[in-house]
């Protein structure tokens, strides 16, 4: 990033969004960050609460900040919660998202929006930034809407990122630190061995993003950001347990297909990065021993 961009990060307060904060301090940059209501601070910057299905507050302040580039983290990421709630799902998602791109078509900022590889409803695997998207979810459908309205913007980029795991640095725990957590106490934990994924590391997923954010001409409309390897929650589980030396007898394997599930879910969504390793190829993707060895 050029050192006179402004930038800004939505979402600074999740799982990803905390990484993104501390990458961006890494290198030398003092990001606004916002939350949908957490306020305090990170990484010595302080955390502002933007609630993205305020539209009057969203445009009010981005016009006072007038940021140059826009990491767009924020979203209802929780799938059961947009559900329960598709219409605060839509309002956040969706709306918050149209007002965050027409606010950054007007001014010409760059604006990197973290989409999900869920909007895909598995019925193939390795998916190209070229295949329609097609969701199962409510929550993948209101990640789609949003990408239409990143897609006009003239310097907008829609990544879309796979499964994350690695270590919480929110205090809060996630799926994943969960489960390890289950390993260590010596509870069997069962995880679904025929949904695909293409798991990245939260770390990695933050360079990427960040690399991505500083390249205003060569990458605009999709790519995806994904791990390495293509594999199920219990692949990626029982390889974790093996690299913290925990007990791979504890981790079981279980259907989703056998599940009785409130919406349907797809089955393979796993994601083709070749269009990430051409853009940047000196970006090497971490194995999962790698990540859980500095747990």
């Amino acid at each position: 990033m050029r050192s006179q961009d402004r930038i800004l990060v939505t979402g600074a307060s999740g799982q990803l969004g905390v990484y993104l904060v501390g990458e961006l301090v890494g290198r030398g940059m003092e990001p606004k960050i916002w939350s949908g209501k957490q306020k305090g601070r990170i990484k010595g910057l302080e955390l502002e609460a933007v609630g993205l299905e305020d539209e009057g507050l969203v445009r009010s302040r981005l016009s006072e900040i007038q940021p140059t580039v826009i990491i767009h983290a924020g979203a209802m990421s929780g799938a059961e919660d947009v559900r329960r709630d598709p219409v605060a799902g839509a309002e956040v998602n969706i709306n918050g998202t149209r007002t965050i791109a027409e606010w950054s078509n007007e001014h010409g900022a760059r604006l990197v929006y973290t989409s999900t590889d869920l909007v895909f409803d598995g019925t193939k695997s390795m998916w190209s930034e070229t295949d329609e998207p097609g969701p199962l979810l409510e929550y993948g459908r209101t990640k789609a809407e949003g990408e239409r309205y990143v897609r006009r913007v003239g310097c907008g980029l829609v990544a879309r990122i796979s499964l994350l795991y690695g270590p919480t640095l929110t205090g809060r725990p996630s799926f994943f630190t969960n489960v390890l957590e289950g390993l260590r106490g010596g509870e069997p934990q069962v995880l679904f061995t025929d949904e695909w994924r293409t798991p990245l590391d939260y770390q990695t997923a933050a360079e990427v993003l960040c690399d991505l954010a500083m390249d205003r001409q060569k990458c605009v409309g999709v790519i995806h950001v994904g791990g390495m390897e293509r594999m199920s929650r219990y692949e990626l589980l029982l390889r974790s347990a093996q690299g913290l030396g925990l007990e791979r007898g504890l981790v079981r394997g279980g259907l989703a297909s056998s599940q009785s599930l409130p919406e349907p879910r797809p089955r393979d969504v796993s994601l083709s990065t070749e269009k990430l390793r051409e853009i940047l190829p000196e970006r090497r993707l971490r194995t999962v021993e790698e990540v859980v060895g500095g747990m």
